[in-house]
């Protein structure tokens, strides 16, 4: 009788634990995750993407097919006073052309020099060249430049294009929505794979700034190979096409380098194209193989220069203030994944987003 007991006990107890466990798993109503994608769709294929309860128990979808990925023209050939120019844009995914354009014949004149460089001493770096306004339409030329030591190869462009270019210009958009701002990038490429011309630059741009400083003529080099004479001619023709428009020039090498923006400021001409050189992978980073998507915030923090942003870790000072202000900002440092980033009241004020200085910037010790 007591063993009788016993195993009743027993099984009574392990139904009271199992029970409620039963009735959750069975009887309750699934509450869903996120969905996570597990194969990204392309123009090719369907994707796949899945959600969990939690119970335990998952849920998987298909993702349809999408349209064509494609966003940068490609220039093919530039549109003199005599003959039309031709862009197109090509899907990265399965090379398919998926638009073209002529460039009508047409005239232009090189510009005056910028003169007017008088410098506002909370934003000393804004408005003093031709990169003036980050915001409506503002015209990306990318130049996918070939060197002593390295090249571009056609996957390779449109993969850096797709998962580097692309992620960082969404964010610079997405970021200036946030402080109440109208941004969209038009971008137009050039390549030795893709475009009708061969970029290269004779010799080696030098990746690293510590040694030697850096490469000032390499859109000069690049204005050559399409037919122009210097970077402020190539400058000028952009202008001669989107006359209401900052236009903005990209350089990248296919190598690990320090990145850098150049500005008129920093050579001493008036006739001189403020551009980016930005390498594909960074110098002295790991060994392995990059992350994709790591050098979006490069790009991103990279095109803030040309626009007034400042580094905050320019000073001891300096970085102290901002690491307690402004922890996460892409000019305090560059996250891999470049969600991680915030643009700051700091940097926001810099490129002209808002125009009430924050109190940091009123801070002598900011400028020491």
């Amino acid at each position: 009788m007591k063993r009788q007991l016993m195993i009743k006990i027993s099984f009574f107890s392990v139904l009271i634990v199992i029970l409620p466990v039963l009735i959750f798993r069975y009887a309750h109503t699934h509450k869903w995750g996120e969905w996570t994608v597990l194969t990204r769709a392309t123009c090719l294929s369907e994707g796949l993407a899945e959600r969990k309860c939690r119970c335990g128990k998952k849920e998987k979808t298909v993702l349809p097919i999408t349209d064509h990925t494609g966003e940068a023209w490609i220039m093919e050939k530039i549109a003199t006073a005599k003959e039309s120019g031709k862009k197109s844009r090509i899907c990265s995914v399965c090379n398919e052309i998926i638009q073209q354009a002529e460039i009508p014949p047409f005239r232009f004149t090189l510009l005056p020099g910028i003169t007017d460089t008088e410098q506002d001493k909370l934003r000393p770096s804004y408005e003093l060249a031709n990169c003036r306004t980050l915001k409506g339409d503002v015209v990306v030329v990318l130049m996918f430049t070939d060197d002593d030591q390295s090249q571009w190869m056609r996957e390779e462009v449109f993969s850096f294009m797709q998962k580097e270019i692309s992620p960082g210009l969404d964010y610079l958009e997405e970021s200036a929505r946030a402080w109440g701002v109208d941004l969209n990038f038009v971008v137009e490429s050039y390549s030795t794979p893709l475009s009708g011309y061969e970029l290269k630059y004779e010799g080696t741009v030098n990746p690293n700034l510590h040694d030697g400083g850096s490469t000032k003529d390499v859109t000069d080099q690049c204005a050559a190979d399409i037919g122009l004479k210097s970077n402020w001619e190539l400058y000028s023709y952009y202008k001669a096409m989107h006359p209401d428009n900052d236009v903005i020039f990209l350089n990248f090498l296919n190598k690990a380098g320090r990145s850098y923006a150049r500005n008129s400021l920093s050579t001493g001409y008036l006739q001189y194209s403020e551009h980016c050189v930005i390498f594909a992978d960074h110098l002295g980073g790991s060994p392995h193989k990059r992350e994709d998507g790591s050098r979006a915030s490069t790009v991103a923090h990279e095109i803030l220069h040309l626009f007034g942003a400042e580094d905050f870790y320019a000073s001891y000072e300096r970085e102290r203030l901002a690491s307690d202000h402004y922890p996460n900002d892409i000019m305090l440092w560059q996250y891999d994944d470049i969600t991680d980033n915030r643009i700051g009241e700091c940097t926001a004020f810099s490129i002209g987003w808002i125009e009430t200085a924050p109190e940091v910037c009123h801070d002598p010790k900011w400028w020491k």
